[in-house]
């Protein structure tokens, strides 16, 4: 007997496992992306090539949640190829800089 889900809720509860690696390889996707940015649409055409994206919904959440964790973040608006619409790009953060802290003073007598 096939279960049907009841709730978003619970497909949501079911795809929590494998999120940190559908993020991952939408992150390796854009790090690896040459030429102009992508928009979320052509980057889901590259991943649907590679095998590694069903459709458009598989891979916005994941942009969605990366740019929350400020791994990256929506880059000027062009024309889609895919859609022909004007839509923003995506890009990768840089990583933050990490201030280093000074080093004490010694004070000689």
């Amino acid at each position: 007997m096939k279960r049907v889900r009841t709730t978003s809720a619970e497909a949501y509860r079911d795809l929590q496992p494998s999120l940190q690696r559908r993020e991952q390889i939408v992150l390796d996707a854009l790090k690896a992306w040459t030429g102009p940015s992508p928009t979320s649409y052509e980057l889901t055409q590259a991943l649907q090539e590679r095998g590694q994206a069903f459709d458009l919904n598989s891979v916005r959440p994941r942009l969605c949640s990366l740019q929350d964790k400020a791994l990256v973040r929506t880059g000027d608006k062009r024309r889609c190829a895919v859609s022909g619409k004007t839509v923003y790009t995506w890009e990768v953060c840089a990583p933050p800089r990490v201030a280093r802290e000074p080093e004490p003073m010694r004070l000689e007598f």
